[in-house]
């Protein structure tokens, strides 16, 4: 999926992989050199012509879409995610639902993947979270409690960077340019494209991609997001040199039934 600064185990991608195929997926990252350098949007101060954000609804601006889309995740309370990854390794596609809480503790995430690797589940529920790596982990899952099993990722940070003001926090601070675009409907809502250059320095500065190398993704990242009128996402693209992420968020506030694991699915 990437190309670290050192060698890591499949737990450390598979770990990071939850962040990728939940919340908002800021924590991509990319295989090959960095494209050339250049403006991919108008700037923060500007805003590209298109249509309104819809009936009645503010557009979002660079100041205060972190916020404003963290308090619409808040309300809504749980989502479904769609997501495909795609580069020159080949295909990876996931599909789950979490919960979305401010109290990291109280996530709920049930999340399964598929890809060149194979097939792999992960599911989190009251702060533990379960991992089955199909064959590495003899089609059982493994159980992560506050460690990783030596990986360098630990269970308690990824739960912790599910809650969306965390990942807006960072992804706020990472704006560099802002634009508006066109509107259409997506999931049932008309939803207005945002365009967004995000710092690739503060988006992977935290503890949970210190292994990816900025310099292999480029000074800056580009992330499209569909917002509703409602401010809650209905789908995200986030583009590195030779691979992109696609994200469609659905079924906003549709309460799922998310369990752990039973003792005999456990190994």
């Amino acid at each position: 999926m990437s190309t670290p600064r050192a060698a890591v185990s499949p737990v450390s991608v598979a770990l990071t992989a939850v962040l990728m195929t939940t919340g908002l997926g800021l924590a991509g990252c990319a295989t090959q050199a960095p494209a050339a350098e250049g403006p991919a949007t108008s700037s923060a101060a500007e805003q590209t012509p298109g249509e309104s954000p819809g009936s009645g609804a503010e557009p979002l601006t660079a100041e205060d879409f972190a916020e404003r889309v963290t308090a619409a995740q808040l309300r809504a309370g749980m989502v479904h995610t769609s997501q495909t990854i795609e580069d020159a390794s080949g295909r990876l596609t996931a599909e789950g639902d979490m919960t979305v809480t401010a109290d990291p503790a109280s996530v709920r995430v049930a999340v399964t993947m598929n890809g060149p690797n194979g097939a792999s589940e992960v599911r989190i529920v009251d702060g533990v979270m379960y991992m089955n790596l199909s064959a590495l982990s003899g089609d059982r899952f493994m159980v992560f409690e506050g460690g990783d099993g030596g990986s360098g990722l630990t269970a308690d940070a990824i739960i912790g960077q599910l809650a969306p003001q965390t990942q807006l926090s960072t992804f706020g601070a990472s704006i560099r340019e802002f634009a508006v675009g066109g509107t259409e409907q997506l999931d049932g809502v008309r939803a207005t494209q945002y365009t967004l250059v995000l710092d690739t320095a503060t988006l992977l500065g935290g503890p949970l991609t210190s292994w990816i190398d900025p310099a292999l993704v480029g000074e800056t990242v580009q992330y499209e997001m569909w917002v509703g009128d409602d401010d809650l996402p209905r789908r995200a693209i986030m583009t590195f040199p030779g691979q992109t992420s696609t994200t469609d968020y659905s079924r906003w506030g549709q309460a799922v039934d998310i369990q752990a694991p039973s003792p005999d699915q456990i190994g």
